[in-house]
């Protein structure tokens, strides 16, 4: 498992503030007007997920008006801080949802907020119990998705984490499915919304605690009306799990190709202190359509680096001696470094047409591969393998990805089609967690100080340094968070720290 959300570790265990689960609402098409919401249309769209889009793209093509030239210009229109809203409430570990007319937020602590997405006027507030382990992060760390008149959340409850859908106009819980009762089984990415010829679906990763002896990751797909398990899986099958093979958990945002329903996404490290998985440290292709047979399975996986960064370093005496002795989560007599697959994936095309999924991994290195068969159409090494590196997701716009990654700190921009080095610029800020976006040739992203920065996709050259705390009023660094930046209705939606920040052009 990475350092995903790492600030802040939270073991709070309070009664929900919601009634139990009922029954399923009729499914509501995307669009709908929410009483004490903004209109729900404009011309800047929308960002309803974690990656704004199925394919995690990272990116908004609607908007038109903040530009490279103008950006510097961004003025705050409004800010929202959860403490101020609810005591206690904690602070954000990913990024915002905009949403018909709402904004929609989620807390370390458990809260889920609902705002007017143009007002910040709160809407309503609704708390789903649960707690989380060292390394985790929070209660919830994931990004919402917002579809079907539902807000549907990931919630990390120890030894039985949830997805939990919340009525769109009210907050008010409608169901609450368990996905795994593994001992020690944990929940931090963020559900994914699609559809298939049956209706609406949802896929929610989960993982295991890898201080412990169960370390197992997996998956659910749910009925995105009812919360129905209608499929689910482990990384690891029961007979390699019997022989001792553990982790490969499921702690990053999955990518879904809607042209297929194909599902892609990364796994963690081998848990295991001496043997690992096929599946662990490597990207999953899961069958996400009803209507095939293999649905609900794995049926392709590209294996990255292994833990050791180069095959068979661990095949050495000390590792066979003292793997299991030397060891805190990671066994450093078996030279394990973390090397997950912590980045959500990209699916996007080449200048040739070809469809590939991109991945960072903590080894440093960026694999793009064939959508259709996951062999490798190319690698680019960006940054070096460490336990807090390289675990920040990456944005796709323009023909170029880009990807933040350590050490030292910096943003690269690579060409889709190849992999070559297009530019790259310092974040400085040693280690960096935080999501990249883009919209209208402007990458964007905040740093470990608490800073907003923008720069020119084309050229690379920065174009925005904006210093948050001083908007704020008090000093915030965002050390240790996964948080991201969403672009919708001509503005900025900004996490830093307890507090989002709304950015427009004057």
């Amino acid at each position: 498992m990475g350092m995903r959300g790492r600030g802040r570790i939270v073991a709070l265990c309070v009664a929900a503030t919601v009634g139990s689960a009922a029954s399923a609402v009729p499914a509501r098409a995307d669009g709908v007007s929410v009483p004490g919401c903004a209109p729900s249309a404009h011309q800047g769209g929308e960002w309803r997920a974690y990656g704004n889009d199925l394919l995690n793209t990272r990116s908004q093509p609607a908007e038109k008006t903040i530009t490279p030239q103008n950006v510097g210009s961004l003025v705050m229109g409004r800010r929202f801080t959860a403490p101020q809203a609810q005591p206690g409430a904690g602070g954000f570990h990913n990024t915002p949802v905009i949403a018909d007319g709402c904004m929609y937020l989620a807390t370390n602590t458990g809260w889920v907020f609902a705002l007017n997405a143009d007002t910040g006027d709160l809407l309503w507030r609704t708390h789903l119990a649960g707690n989380a382990a060292s390394l985790i992060g929070g209660v919830i760390t994931g990004s919402v998705s917002v579809g079907n008149g539902l807000v549907y959340v990931g919630v990390s409850k120890t030894n039985e984490p949830y997805l939990a859908a919340l009525d769109q106009q009210s907050g008010r819980l409608r169901w609450k499915v368990v996905v795994d009762e593994t001992p020690n089984s944990l929940l931090v990415s963020s559900p994914v919304l699609y559809d298939d010829s049956d209706g609406p679906l949802v896929f929610q990763g989960f993982m295991g605690s890898e201080g412990t002896a169960t370390p197992r990751g997996g998956y659910t797909i749910h009925d995105a009306v009812t919360g129905e398990i209608v499929a689910k899986d482990y990384t690891i099958a029961d007979e390699d799990y019997a022989a001792g093979y553990r982790g490969a958990s499921i702690w990053s945002t999955a990518a879904v190709d809607p042209d297929t329903n194909y599902i892609y996404v990364g796994t963690g490290n081998p848990a295991s202190k001496k043997i690992e998985h096929r599946h662990a440290n490597a990207l999953l292709m899961i069958d996400g359509d009803r209507d095939r047979g293999t649905f609900g399975r794995i049926v392709n996986a590209f294996k990255g680096n292994p833990d050791q960064y180069f095959p068979g370093l661990h095949r050495q005496p000390v590792c066979d001696e003292f793997g299991d002795r030397i060891a805190v989560v990671w066994s450093q007599a078996c030279l394990q470094l973390d090397l997950d697959f912590g980045a959500s994936p990209n699916i996007f095309t080449d200048h040739l047409g070809r469809k590939l999924v991109g991945a960072l991994q903590k080894s440093g290195v960026y694999y793009a591969l064939f959508a259709d068969n996951m062999q490798l159409a190319w690698s680019t090494v960006v940054g070096g393998p460490g336990v807090p590196l390289n675990s920040s997701s990456t944005a796709v716009a323009g023909g170029r990805v880009f990807v933040p990654a350590q050490p030292p700190s910096q943003l690269w921009a690579l060409q889709v089609g190849d992999g070559r080095y297009d530019w790259v610029q310092p974040i400085a800020d040693v280690v960096h967690y935080q999501s990249v976006s883009e919209a209208n040739g402007v990458v964007y992203t905040v740093d470990l100080f608490g800073n907003l920065l923008g720069f020119d996709a084309v050229t690379g050259l920065p174009v925005l340094r904006r210093p948050v705390s001083l908007d704020v009023g008090s000093f915030k660094t965002d050390g240790g968070n996964s948080s991201g930046i969403a672009i919708a209705r001509n503005a900025l939606y900004v996490v830093v720290s307890d507090s989002v920040l709304v950015y427009k052009l004057p």
